[in-house]
């Protein structure tokens, strides 16, 4: 006779596999920068003289002298040894590396080859980003696809990593289908890359063996024969070829480029008093710039959440983009290639005092030169939460633009309390002067992505001005693995029956069971 129980679960770990298919973290690509020309980027640079010839159609960097240019090599691009170049580019690669670290992604086995993601074949992958611990390999003359329609994916680029090294197998290969892009492909190791020889017929192969392009400063080796469509960067350490072509993407579309530009009609204010902020996964661009702009900014491919700051009296609109692109709930998507400019208004509405009688309104309007005003703008760190709930500190600070002084300011926050002053009154007489910039903090723990507002307020002459601004901090809950199960229930009665076989590959945490009565 077997005993109901009820049971929740907070996650189910499988030793030997999980229950439903896996799914794919979108991946966003990295601004490659100075990187993007480059076919070998290295601290050394070492060519085997294996015949017939190495050939790099691309840039190579490097400290060692003369390395790239001892036969049999072939190089179109430009050699950079220890320039300026070299060092922008090795700090380029830093960068676009921490971008790629700090995506989340699916975590999934180490043998590429043998992975199923979802419906797909095994080693065919869905756009997205991958996560390896330990070593991740290919198996001898095996095939991996990289397939832009395959389902469980999202967007248009692949991310790999692993915390240690990336090996592929001799006569290995990765290839593209429906569409994937060589510019959208990147592999990040922890430890040093291996791609495996070209062995069959005992000549070069007419196309690449391994596609993307790689990010390892633990050093990068190809295999006599292997051909690369992409990038090995290695700036800190040795990159080593034999035999291979090296062929640089050209066909890939720039990062995108987005312009914020803000006009004011009517006021005293002007447009760098609005400050701007385009806020994303991956980055955040905000500012002024004397001319309320903030233009051309490089930044990686997604969403973004457009905000403003308001002033007192001034009332916001709705942001237009143009190049086709549709602000919906302020957010933007953009992808490679995009150069957008989006523009919002703010139109000022004086203060009035007046009174009705018999159906008529009189207005009396208070000249801006003499219309007390308060400034509030927020700033916070982390800028975003992308692994997860986590401490969220933001900085307020209160300024005066007009000329009067204001007194009893008060500065409230809808969701972080309490609001702390830290510094700014410099005369200590309880007055915000307009030299002065008060500045005031609070903290608070974060669960899900939340926006804000702070509204500060201040008085003078019986005028009471105030002034708001919202902020919004990204919250990336890590996915679950799909379990089968439904959503959270209770009182449900479960009846199990788990065998000794089964129990041994099941670890479960976050577990409570309760009896129920009979």
């Amino acid at each position: 006779m077997f005993k109901k129980f009820s049971i929740t679960f907070s996650v189910i770990v499988f030793m030997f596999g999980i229950v439903g298919p896996i799914v794919a973290h979108a991946a966003v690509a990295p601004v490659l920068g100075a990187t993007s020309t480059f076919g070998v980027l290295s601290s050394t640079f070492t060519n085997s003289n294996t015949p017939p010839q190495t050939i790099i159609n691309g840039d190579i960097g490097y400290t060692v002298a003369g390395a790239p240019v001892t036969p049999p090599i072939t190089v179109t691009g430009a050699l950079h040894p220890a320039d300026a170049t070299h060092t922008l580019a090795g700090v380029n690669q830093a960068t676009a590396l921490a971008v790629l670290n700090g995506q989340p992604c699916t975590p999934i086995g180490g043998t590429l080859d043998a992975v199923v993601i979802g419906t797909n074949p095994p080693g065919t992958f869905p756009p997205g980003c991958y996560s390896v611990v330990g070593a991740m390999d290919i198996t001898l003359s095996s095939t991996v696809t990289l397939d832009l329609t395959a389902p469980g994916g999202t967007g248009n680029v692949w991310i790999f990593k692993s915390t240690g090294a990336l090996t592929t197998g001799a006569d290995s290969f990765i290839a593209l289908a429906n569409g994937a892009s060589e510019c959208n492909v990147f592999w990040a190791p922890v430890g040093g890359t291996s791609i495996g020889a070209f062995t069959t017929g005992g000549i070069p192969p007419v196309g690449p063996t391994f596609i993307g392009t790689i990010i390892d400063d633990a050093g990068i080796t190809l295999g006599h024969f292997a051909n690369l469509l992409g990038r090995a960067l290695s700036f800190a350490t040795t990159v080593t070829t034999d035999s291979n072509t090296i062929t640089v993407p050209i066909a890939c579309s720039a990062a995108p480029k987005l312009t914020l530009q803000k006009t004011i009609i009517g006021g005293h204010l002007l447009v760098t008093d609005f400050p701007l902020t385009a806020t994303g996964l991956l980055a955040t661009i905000t500012g002024v710039s004397g001319t309320g702009s903030v233009t051309g900014v490089s930044v990686p491919a997604g969403s973004y959440d457009l905000t403003e700051v308001t002033g007192s009296h001034y009332t916001g609109g709705l942001w237009t983009c143009n190049g086709g692109v549709v602000v919906v709930g302020h957010t933007i998507n953009l992808v490679n290639g995009d150069d957008i400019t989006c523009t919002i208004v703010n139109t000022y509405h004086p203060a009035s005092s007046g009174s009705s009688s018999g159906g008529s309104h009189s207005i009396s309007v208070v000249p801006s030169s003499t219309q007390p005003s308060i400034h509030v703008t927020k700033t916070f760190s982390p800028l975003g939460l992308y692994a997860g709930p986590g401490i969220v500190t933001y900085t307020e600070k209160i300024t005066n633009p007009g000329t009067i002084t204001l007194s009893n300011i008060t500065l409230t926050d809808d969701t972080c309390s309490p609001v702390k002053y830290i510094s700014g009154d410099i005369n200590n007489n309880s007055k915000l002067e307009n030299t002065e910039t008060w500045v005031y903090t609070c903290q608070t723990r974060l669960t899900k992505t939340t926006t804000n507002t702070a509204v500060a307020t201040g008085e003078a002459n019986g005028v009471v001005v105030k002034d708001s601004v919202l902020a919004t901090v990204l919250v990336v809950i890590p996915g679950l693995p799909q379990t089968g199960l439904p959503p959270k229930q209770s009182n449900i009665p479960w009846n199990i029956i788990i065998s000794g076989g089964v129990l041994g590959s099941l670890v479960f945490l976050g577990f409570s069971l309760r009896k129920q009565a009979k």
